[in-house]
């Protein structure tokens, strides 16, 4: 899929991306906003804590599932950076 601009680019080390535009940044945003009030939603009343573990487990896992799928379609093919050195300087 070609795109005009890509929302995420590669990270210089390693694997994964870094938001590149307003658009990226946006959508990281709005990730960690939803996780939080994910996280300040949770009932401190509960009787188990498998119930308080699930009410948090759940959302984060599938708000997580859809930034990943956002980043995927968005980004920049994945692989695996050593960084900016190029081979003559070694």
């Amino acid at each position: 899929m070609y795109m005009e601009e890509y929302w995420f680019k590669n990270k210089t080390f390693g694997y994964g991306w870094k938001p590149a535009t307003w658009k990226g940044w946006f959508v990281t945003a709005l990730y960690i906003v939803a996780v939080l009030i994910v996280a300040t939603r949770i009932d401190t009343d509960s009787h188990s804590a498998n119930d308080t573990l699930l009410r948090l487990a759940i959302p984060f896992i599938a708000l997580t599932f859809l930034f990943l799928i956002i980043a995927w379609r968005t980004g920049e093919p994945l692989e695996w950076r050593w960084g900016k050195r190029s081979r003559d300087q070694q």
